[in-house]
């Protein structure tokens, strides 16, 4: 139903609407249900958990909702002990503020505002704004910071990218002049992982969700019917694994269907996960379909086995490697910023712009943006499409 036919249906009478026009919306639990399973997860245990705000405040007396002027000297001092003296990393924290944010917002509808407190003389003191948007918790996330890089655990705050050339050399490492029954398996399913994560513009934490349930067929192209919400593209719930959308697809080995149909050949069809876990028993490999791989176990064989690909720092590879990956790909391809949104599912022109960006590593952004990057590529491949199209 177009757009038109749904505004004539609306007016008509013919779509009824299922929130009645006295009921009270919450905005805080409609952003809360649109996040991953993960996060939601991570937000309970942060509030509700052991050691969870709830919990805290209890133990010190106070209430959790309230908004007095020491409200947000609370939440710094949450912070601090709930990232164990500043030991946890850096994204753990921003975690825990916004599933506290999340929880004063619901409770107490402060909003997301920055946190004032309102004096009058004469009068009693007010406040205004979240608590968690305080100076005195962006001191406390400043002093995390500083802790971390001291001690040589500081964080960027984006990851690097794997480049054509990478996935070219990784390939002639694990894959060139061999049967599939003499490749490494995690190879394999790493490679599928790496080049699905850049078609789709998906995290490895997605990828790693996905079920058989999920996988469908469309036109000759591979589906994935995801009816859960992911962080930044709740609302397109369906991915198709195309080749990509220029003349790059005579390359096989950066053609994402071929390398998953690769995968699933080597995995079985049997239900479960796609990505399942594997172990080496007694020289033998084994999948348990029933398992899922975990993003940090990908994110660990894509360190080792990247780590000779060529890649400046492989430490510095990540769960959102693969998705970034994919937008600076699209982007060198020359698509437009239009067909990038629309394909990956983005409403948020913020999120596609970080991702978009290029890393903050000034090495890394060096590598990425110089024609030699790219040169040897494009040479090798505009002589394996002249074979395929003399073929």
């Amino acid at each position: 139903m177009g757009r038109r036919q749904r505004k004539a249906a609306a007016l008509s009478g013919a779509v009824s609407k299922t929130v009645a026009i006295n009921e009270p919306v919450s905005t805080s639990a409609v952003s809360l249900a649109a996040k991953a399973t993960a996060t939601k997860a991570a937000y309970a245990r942060f509030v509700t958990g052991k050691d969870g705000w709830l919990a805290w405040t209890e133990a010190q007396g106070v209430s959790s909702t309230g908004l007095d002027e020491r409200a947000a000297d609370r939440v710094a001092q949450f912070f601090y002990f709930r990232t164990c003296a500043f030991s946890l990393g850096v994204s753990t924290a921003g975690q825990l503020l916004a599933a506290i944010g999340q929880y004063y917002d619901e409770a107490t509808s402060c909003g997301k505002g920055t946190w004032a407190v309102i004096a009058r003389e004469g009068e009693a003191s007010s406040t205004a704004g979240n608590p968690v948007h305080s100076v005195a918790v962006r001191d406390m996330r400043t002093a995390h910071k500083q802790a971390k890089a001291c001690a040589g655990e500081g964080e960027v705050d984006s990851v690097d990218v794997i480049e054509p050339v990478h996935i070219r050399t990784f390939f002639s490492r694990h894959f060139s002049g061999r049967p599939l029954s003499e490749c490494d398996p995690d190879a394999v399913m790493l490679h599928a992982a790496v080049l699905m994560g850049m078609c789709l513009m998906l995290r490895f934490n997605e990828l790693s969700s996905l079920t058989m349930d999920h996988l469908g067929r469309s036109e000759g192209h591979f589906t994935f019917s995801i009816p859960t919400g992911t962080k930044t593209q709740h609302r397109k719930q369906k991915y198709e694994l195309t080749p990509w959308p220029t003349s790059i697809r005579f390359d096989p080995r950066l053609d994402p269907v071929l390398a998953f149909a690769t995968w699933v050949r080597l995995r079985g069809g049997a239900d479960g996960y796609i990505f399942c876990d594997l172990r080496q028993i007694r020289g033998r490999w084994r999948l348990y379909q029933k398992e899922p791989m975990s993003s940090s176990n990908l994110v660990d064989f894509l360190r080792k086995l990247y780590s000779p690909c060529g890649v400046l720092d492989a430490n510095e590879l990540a769960t959102h490697t693969a998705k970034r990956s994919g937008v600076q790909f699209y982007k060198a391809i020359h698509q437009t910023p239009v067909w990038i949104m629309d394909k990956s599912g983005w409403t948020d022109p913020a999120s596609f712009m970080r991702y978009r960006g290029m890393c903050n590593r000034l090495a890394q952004r060096k590598a990425y943006s110089t024609k030699a990057s790219w040169s040897m590529y494009m040479r090798d491949f505009v002589a394996l499409s002249r074979h395929v199209l003399l073929c």
